[in-house]
């Protein structure tokens, strides 16, 4: 009887409904794929610092977040990355304590291999779960902004399909989760503002205060929601004075949608870091005490409650004369953001396709992380080409297309979602002038927040192009197939290695990213394949390849005395640019007690080599001692 309830149900839904069965295709599709890549190869990588999270710091925070004597230790790291304890402790219920497990797997003799590779999938699986049934709610809320399903579903597909976005949802990481939250954030702050729900306006200072949580760099979201309502006020000015609206009361209400977001985000995030609650510092150093805010929040609050009286007292006087003086200007304050992104992103593309023509020839990544003021060297646009470096080349050249037309056409010609692009928009350019300003050099995982916002933009753009005339009688499922396809394509050419992911539009002399711990578990096959591995002793320059390997494994630079002499050298570029880096800085040292690593990075003929996507520059070689 069951059955038979269930196939008439079946039944009743392909009859009734058949609009839905497209639909209900082309999510099912999209998340078939995603599922397939995110599980491929899910435990078979360690990336740097990874072990920090998985060993301690998830037990660390749910051992200690209930009771107040231990609320000084649900302040996990600098980033201060709780969010990640937040969506992965669920693995705690399978692995109560993982550090425990990995030691006696150990220490026990056991295949450790095989238990940290169990350790680390479990708490990686959360991760993976949770980009998914998230991006349901980003599907929604950019719905709720656009009005439009196309948009929110193409979006939708693009970021479960984005390579960069499903290789770090397979990582344990703060930016695992970080890109969805921040992405969230700008959303629903618009989408409030937009439609006045006050239910959406409850989502903002959660996302916010989640994002808080995540990364410190959430901190930009301070001044740059206070700008996104001043622009919605130039935006809709006209608007109400043609319709009779009360203008002090949208100010108020913007200016409010504001400081709820504000001051509620620092609630969420003291809830679920209580931490601050022992010490206020740890409460100012996290949030409105970080870098500039400490100079710029007291400004904030003082321009906001300035506009606040004038609305109570003068009707918004001030702020409607300021609005009179900025909106005729609007256009053009509006096309300047296009146009600047429009000229950078080209010249990133031209400068590294046709010789390096506009900066150093050296590859933007070709610095040790620990080298200070790298942006310093350079003027402000060369800064700027080299923060656009890593983003133009990790996007898909579907996207990148898509987001190039979209922004030609703002320039020109009139576009529907025209506010929405322009604040998604000014929110890539903002971010990466803030990394100049920290003199942060722009890398993936820094700069994860803007893929979830150029995807959208890259939707939008198919949209209007679908909506030109060479395209108007192309159905947009059809569309929707071939952009599903695209995203397989590229997945498929650089799985299993998905967070490398770099366009063809890159030659392939060059790389965006390092290893960052891929390769090392093929590395450890091949060495656990010789004639009495178990013996081994290798030199490693990275962390990826240790546990992986069932002889011994060393990092020193300098060996310790009496260690085993170096059977074989596992090295990567990144390892190489750190070695060289460190031996420029003692060489006498380098030259008398290092591991003689140097000679075999540039020595030709390895045992054993992968160069990531195909480029040289992402490479992991093994070499026979010859010591």
């Amino acid at each position: 009887m069951a059955k038979l309830n269930f196939f008439r149900k079946i039944r009743f839904y392909i009859k009734n409904k058949p609009k839905l069965i497209p639909i209900t295709f082309l999510f099912g599709i999209v998340y078939l794929i995603y599922f397939s890549f995110s599980f491929n190869h899910i435990s078979e990588f360690i990336t740097a610092d990874e072990h920090f999270w998985v060993n301690q710091r998830i037990y660390t925070y749910w051992n200690s977040v209930f009771s107040p004597d231990k609320w000084s230790k649900t302040k996990l790291s600098d980033k201060p990355g709780v969010t990640v304890a937040l969506v992965s402790g669920v693995g705690l219920l399978k692995e109560s304590n993982p550090y425990k497990t990995i030691k006696d797997a150990a220490s026990d003799n056991i295949n450790e291999p095989l238990v940290i590779k169990s350790v680390y999938t479990t708490f990686r699986i959360p991760f993976v779960f949770f980009t998914a049934f998230f991006s349901i709610f980003l599907f929604w809320i950019t719905k709720k902004l656009t009005g439009d399903f196309w948009i929110a579903f193409w979006s939708f597909s693009l970021m479960l399909l984005s390579p960069t976005l499903l290789g770090i949802s397979q990582i344990t990481n703060a930016d695992a989760v970080m890109w969805s939250f921040s992405c969230a954030t700008l959303l629903s702050f618009l989408a409030y503002l937009k439609t006045e729900e006050k239910k959406i306006l409850i989502l903002s200072p959660i996302f916010l205060g989640l994002s808080l949580l995540t990364k410190l760099v959430s901190v930009i979201f301070f001044p740059f929601l206070l700008l996104v309502a001043l622009l919605f006020m130039i935006e809709k000015f006209d608007d109400w004075k043609k319709d009779g609206t009360d203008v002090s009361k949208k100010i108020t209400m913007a200016l409010t949608a504001f400081l709820i977001t504000f001051l509620g985000s620092l609630v969420v995030f003291s809830v679920f870091m209580p931490a601050v609650f022992t010490d206020i510092q740890i409460f100012l150093e996290y949030t409105i005490g970080f870098s500039v805010m400490k100079y710029i929040v007291p400004l904030i609050l003082l321009f906001v409650t300035t506009m606040l009286l004038d609305a109570w007292r003068l009707k918004s006087f001030l702020a409607i004369k300021i609005l009179e003086i900025l909106t005729p200007r609007k256009n053009l304050i509006y096309k300047s953001i296009p146009i600047m992104l429009l000229a950078f992103f080209v010249l990133t593309i031209l400068n590294w396709n046709l010789g390096q023509f506009l900066l150093d020839p050296e590859n933007v990544l070709n610095r040790n992380r620990a080298e200070l003021h790298f942006l310093s060297r350079y003027a402000l646009h060369e800064n700027l080409l080299y923060q656009f470096y890593p983003l133009v080349f990790s996007l898909t050249p579907i996207a990148l297309i898509s987001i190039l037309f979209l922004w030609s056409k703002f320039i020109f010609k009139n576009i529907k979602e025209r506010f929405l692009v322009l604040i998604l928009s000014l929110f890539i350019l903002v971010f990466l002038a803030a990394l100049v300003a920290l003199d942060m050099p722009a890398i993936i995982r820094y700069i994860i927040a803007l893929y979830p916002i150029s995807l959208i933009l890259a939707s939008i753009g198919i949209k209007e192009l679908s909506e030109s005339k060479k395209f108007a009688k192309i159905s947009k499922f059809h569309i929707s197939l071939v952009l599903i396809l695209f995203s397989f394509a590229s997945l498929w050419a650089i799985k299993p290695f998905y967070f490398n992911y770099t366009s063809n539009l890159l030659p392939k002399e060059y790389s965006i990213a390092y290893a960052w711990g891929y390769g090392g578990y093929e590395a450890a096959q091949f060495m656990n394949s010789l004639p009495n591995a178990e013996n081994l002793t290798v030199w490693s320059d990275y962390y990826g390849f240790r546990n992986f390997f069932i002889g011994t494994t060393t990092t020193d630079y300098i060996p310790k005395k009496g260690s085993a002499p170096i059977d074989y050298y596992i090295l990567t570029k990144q390892g190489q640019i750190k070695y060289d880096y460190w031996c420029n800085k003692a060489k006498n040292s380098c030259a008398k007690k290092y591991v003689p690593a140097g000679k075999y990075y540039t020595k030709e003929n390895p045992l054993w080599e992968i160069n990531i996507d195909e480029r040289p520059n992402n490479f992991i070689k093994i070499y026979k001692s010859e010591e």
